[in-house]
């Protein structure tokens, strides 16, 4: 992610993996929510999801197609695809960035990246453009 943080549970999953091969515990896809207010932490604390009955993370399948590396030690990857949200039918708030779990409802807190605050209103549909991620 171009602009985002890792959590620790995320950076023990990638650890784990590299030094013991077991990749049981990476995640196949990855859900992108949004948030009005950023964590206060590396562990999540402090997120506000929008409440809207039709706001839901989207997921996003880990795979070559949707993520490109910015090179060989750039500690970067990049989005490929646009993030579309389901359109608000009531105001969502004032959206300050984005997360990432492993699971459309509960599941491990990821990630989380910073964006340039915009306000979703009733009607808007909400969208995470690739060079944003």
């Amino acid at each position: 992610m171009a602009s985002g943080h890792v959590s620790d549970a995320f950076a023990d999953i990638i650890v784990n993996a590299i030094l013991t091969r077991d990749i049981s515990a990476i995640p196949t896809s990855y859900f992108f929510g949004l948030t009005l207010e950023l964590p206060t932490n590396q562990n999540g604390t402090g997120l506000v999801v929008p409440t809207p009955a039709e706001y839901a993370r989207v997921e996003v399948v880990a795979e070559n197609t949707s993520w490109v590396s910015a090179g060989v030690g750039s500690r970067t990857m990049f989005s490929e695809i646009d993030i579309v949200y389901n359109t608000a039918v009531t105001d969502w708030g004032n959206v300050q960035g984005y997360t990432i779990y492993s699971a459309l409802t509960g599941g491990v807190f990821l990630g989380y990246g910073i964006i340039n605050p915009y306000i979703i209103s009733a009607g808007m549909t909400a969208r995470l453009p690739a060079e944003m991620i």
